[in-house]
């Protein structure tokens, strides 16, 4: 998810959907998010990515990991990365 409104640096995009990940359009995508600047993709294990993309993702300096829950992932994550940033503002 993106929840920073910014240009997408760093951020983690978490893909809810089961789509086709053997196309060239979620490689499109992958080129995209790297355009942005996002540093990982976190997709649902339940659908294999082509070993051709997941090349592409290393070259683009994407990290891609799989999960068994996309939804409950996003939701730890915004949590996570929510407390960290709260955390740093406390810091500041």
């Amino acid at each position: 998810t993106d929840s920073s409104g910014g240009d997408g640096a760093g951020d983690v995009l978490v893909v809810l959907d089961r789509a086709e990940r053997t196309t060239w359009r979620f490689d499109a995508r992958l080129r995209r998010l790297s355009d942005r600047g996002v540093a990982a993709v976190v997709l649902d294990a339940a659908v294999a990515v082509d070993p051709a993309t997941s090349l592409l993702a290393a070259r683009l300096g994407i990290v891609v990991l799989a999960c068994d829950d996309a939804w409950a992932t996003s939701i730890a994550l915004h949590d996570r990365l929510g407390d960290a940033r709260a955390a740093a503002g406390r810091a500041a």
